[in-house]
């Protein structure tokens, strides 16, 4: 299990990046970092709407211009298809045209950043990115097919630059696919890890042309059930095939100032550009017009080995494996090597076992998170609390192991683990056929060793038996190790029950090992008292060092919100970032600085939870909200109303009482309607970036006719002055994530019935 974990985290670096003096037609980290540097100029945030995001869309432009590039800027207003949100957008775009008159591949990253921080990964890495491959490619000979490049804008407030050019721009309709880049962190592997419908052709022209191609259909399925989009989901909605790429290591620095060329990790931009490059040429080669059909399932084994197949084979794949699981059983049975109940007794040791490592990770989780007083204490340093939950996993299949070992024997183990693991890869090969492969062929490897020992002259031999399971052991561990490790980097230790689950299904396999004859017993003595021990002391150093680090910093967002139509002015400090040790050291500074005082739900629109002091009014003019009128239109209320913002708000929001009946919003003088109004808090939010807000108008849908309180807020990152020690205050192990540091300020408008 040691070797097979640290193979894998060797196999999980990506490659070395390539200098300034690559050959020209290679893809160079180190040229791209030049852009990427280029870009960010001063490291400032740039998101949607701002003077910052004007400059980086100027930086771009100037760089096509000078590798002779044609350049285009889509300059528009656009509302999502997804949610109630609108803004106005620059997309920039250019194009290489193909050897022929065919579809188009589209190569695309979004240049604007969060508000917390400058996104030198997400996502001005994969524009540099892009740049580095404009230059490599208008050097070479055209592909088949022309090749779009797309650096849109707004993606991080609502995909909108891919809505305003896949409704609006001519070009849309030439696109066949779609190449995507993404990041969730500053390291790590670029990660093919979504891919539309009909994916077997995509799968094998990237898996064919990259050089280390990484690939699961596993990411895939999993990403499916995650709250989470990327512009390719604009494109996917539209029928559109594509692939989206990524990588995903130190999270902690995602939408965050932490999320800067310092900690960009330059082996992941030369990933993302090798496999980014790789795709577009071999996608420039295919035939876009007749996509040939079929899924594939697939399997990340070694860096560059990806093991693939049609969908429709794993069902059959894994009643095979259950047909040889049947046939090895029944031959024992007859030779009276496996009695009945030892087979019984065995396959008790999965289901106790598994789950038991399970609930123990989740347990350990709460525990160390009680005992060190904060809700993530593993946020900085994630290693002992680890550790903890795989010793601890190891110690319930050890424990269950061992309680069994005498009745089941060697067989009865091996046959009664292996079963459930079969009869998993079943049940997930005619559910979802992506995950089981991750199942499946562990379970094809174990039984093919099985296999070879018990029904030929080898199980005679001393010590084939145990071989056949180390090696089944350490089958299920490079995978499943691997995808603990993995899941961690996506979504933290604090899915303790997932970290269980994952390092239960690996150790499971050492299950049949605890079948030693007796003079070997102290072995499995020693492998309880040493996983035990190895628990007790990694929860306590991960219940005494500190949670978060100027590195790995707690999240903490710091508001001054203004009610104008109540008179009221406050300092409003996140409370979800909040506790323990960390936290005291908060409170205390920021007791002093804004003289913060309980919890609160102060803004009418959020449940949220917020720390409150009391804060001096600025002098900035609050939005405004005109009505312009009010009437019945086919049998419905229509409300009509124009927003204001007169100190130019970044972004305008509108807050209508859910009382009030909304049911669509229609953008007047557009052919825009929102019908998916998002509701929180007994409010239905309606959400605008850019100047194009100040002055929209909107036409409100009603289905009540009594009187209602509209509320408007408009919102700049940063805080006003006078903010200077309640910033402070805030130490260096916190940091702004996300929308960041945000002054508000709001007013209300009653709508009466006319």
């Amino acid at each position: 299990m040691v070797v097979a974990v640290s193979l894998q985290i060797i196999a999980m670096q990506p490659p070395s990046p390539k200098p300034e003096t690559a050959p020209a037609n290679e893809f160079s980290a180190a040229r791209a970092l030049v852009q990427a540097e280029y870009l960010l100029d001063d490291g400032a945030p740039h998101p949607i709407g701002t003077e910052a995001n004007a400059k980086v869309r100027n930086r771009i432009i100037s760089e096509l211009d000078s590798l002779g590039y044609p350049v285009e800027t889509q300059a528009t207003f656009v509302c999502s298809t997804i949610w109630s949100v609108c803004g106005q957008v620059h997309n920039v775009l250019t194009s290489l045209p193909g050897s022929s008159e065919r579809p188009a591949v589209l190569l695309t990253a979004h240049y604007d950043s969060v508000p917390a921080g400058p996104g030198a990964a997400d996502d001005i890495a994969s524009v540099a990115v892009i740049l580095e491959i404009a230059r490599i490619l208008s050097a070479e000979a055209p592909l088949g097919n022309p090749i779009i490049f797309l650096l849109s804008d707004g993606e991080e407030p609502g995909l909108l630059g891919a809505e305003a050019f896949l409704a609006e721009h001519p070009w849309a309709a030439e696109v066949g696919i779609v190449i995507n880049l993404e990041a969730r962190g500053t390291s790590g592997q670029s990660i093919l890890f979504e891919t539309t419908e009909n994916n077997s052709w995509l799968i094998d022209a990237f898996v064919t042309h990259a050089p280390r191609p990484i690939v699961s259909s596993v990411y895939d399925e999993i990403y499916k059930y995650q709250p989470n989009n990327t512009d390719l989901t604009i494109y996917e909605t539209a029928g559109i095939p594509g692939v989206n790429f990524a990588f995903f290591e130190d999270f902690a620095h995602y939408h965050t100032p932490l999320d800067n060329l310092a900690n960009l990790n330059p082996a992941s931009v030369q990933h993302q550009g090798d496999n980014a490059l790789a795709t577009v040429r071999a996608f420039g080669d295919l035939d876009l017009l007749h996509p040939p059909a079929g899924n594939s399932v697939s399997l990340d084994l070694l860096p560059g080995v990806i093991l693939r197949w049609p969908k429709p084979w794993t069902f059959w794949l894994a009643l095979a494996c259950l047909l040889v699981w049947s046939r090895l059983a029944a031959r024992l049975i007859r030779r009276g090597e496996l009695p009945v109940r030892a087979l019984l007794w065995g396959s008790v040791v999965f289901p106790v076992g598994v789950l038991g490592a399970s609930v123990l990770g989740l347990a350990l989780v709460v525990a160390i998170s009680r005992l060190a007083g904060a809700p993530e204490p593993w946020y900085a340093y994630p290693l002992p609390v680890r550790v903890a939950i795989w010793a601890g996993t190891l110690f319930s299949l050890a424990l269950t192991a061992t309680a069994v070992a005498r009745r089941a024997g060697f067989w009865g183990l091996s046959l009664g683990v292996w079963l459930w693991w079969a009869l998993l890869s079943l049940l997930l090969a005619w559910s979802v056929p992506g995950i089981s492969v991750i199942f499946l062929v562990p379970t094809a490897h174990a039984l093919f060793l099985l296999l070879g020992v018990g029904l030929t002259r080898l199980r005679l031999s001393p010590g084939t038996r145990e071989t056949a399971a180390s090696m089944a052991l350490f089958g299920a561990s490079s995978l499943w190790l691997a995808f603990a490790l993995q899941t961690e980097s996506g979504a933290g230790l604090e899915l303790g029950l997932v970290a269980g689950f994952a390092v239960g299904l690996a150790a499971s396999a050492l299950a049949p090992l605890f079948a030693l004859p007796e003079k070997y017993g102290h072995l499995r003595r020693w492998l309880l008292v040493g996983t035990g021990v190895a628990v007790l002391v990694a929860a306590a150093i991960a219940s005494w060092v500190p949670a978060y680090t100027e590195f790995r910093p707690q999240r903490l967002n710091l508001l001054h919100y203004e009610a104008r139509h109540l008179g009221e002015a406050y300092w409003l400090m996140e409370n979800l970032a909040l506790s323990g040790i960390s936290a005291g050291g908060v409170i205390e500074k920021a007791g002093h600085a804004g003289n913060f005082g309980e919890l609160a739900a102060v803004l009418p629109w959020s449940g949220g939870q917020y720390l409150v002091g009391p804060a001096t009014p600025t002098t900035m003019p609050a939005p405004k909200v005109q009505l312009l009128a009010d009437d019945h239109i086919a049998g419905e209320r229509v409300v009509q109303l124009q927003l204001q913002s007169h100190r130019g708000g970044n972004q305008v929001t509108l807050h209508i009482p859910k009382a009030a009946g909304l049911k669509h919003i229609d953008i007047v003088e557009t052919s825009f309607t929102l019908e998916e109004i998002s509701v929180e808090n007994g409010y239905q939010t309606f959400d605008c970036f850019g100047p194009a807000c100040n002055g929209l108008r909107l036409a409100l849908h009603l289905e009540s006719n009594a009187s209602f309180a509209v509320m408007i807020v408009d919102s700049t990152p940063g805080l006003p002055p006078g903010s200077e020690a309640i910033i402070q205050a805030r130490p260096t192990i916190a940091s702004p994530s996300d929308e960041g540091d945000v002054t508000l300020i709001a007013d209300q408008v009653w709508v009466d019935p006319p």
